[in-house]
């Protein structure tokens, strides 16, 4: 394993050794951050549309069915659950 620090690691240090001490106070704290953030390079914007995409199954259906598809399939696992565990014997009916 080689003894060299990595280049970006080495630009950090030199960042954090640049860096002005401070007092601890909380207003030079969001200076710095303020400072910080006005020096970072913009972000590009996202390209590709990130907005929520329903599944191909589900794209014939309205909002209010698939929550009726929703409400049936949650019942039918609960139900299916019951009777599990009236079949074990751990959920007794009477």
């Amino acid at each position: 394993m080689s003894e060299e620090m990595p280049d970006w690691l080495n630009e950090l240090q030199g960042e954090l050794q640049e860096a002005p001490e401070t007092d601890g106070t909380e207003a030079t704290t969001l200076d710095d951050l303020r400072l910080q953030s006005q020096l970072a390079e913009p972000t590009a914007a996202p390209t590709k549309n990130t907005r929520f995409q329903t599944p191909r199954a589900l794209r014939g259906f309205t909002p209010q069915q698939r929550f009726i598809l929703a409400v049936l399939l949650y019942l039918d696992v609960a139900f299916i659950g019951f009777l599990f565990l009236v079949m074990l014997g751990r959920f007794a009916i009477f």
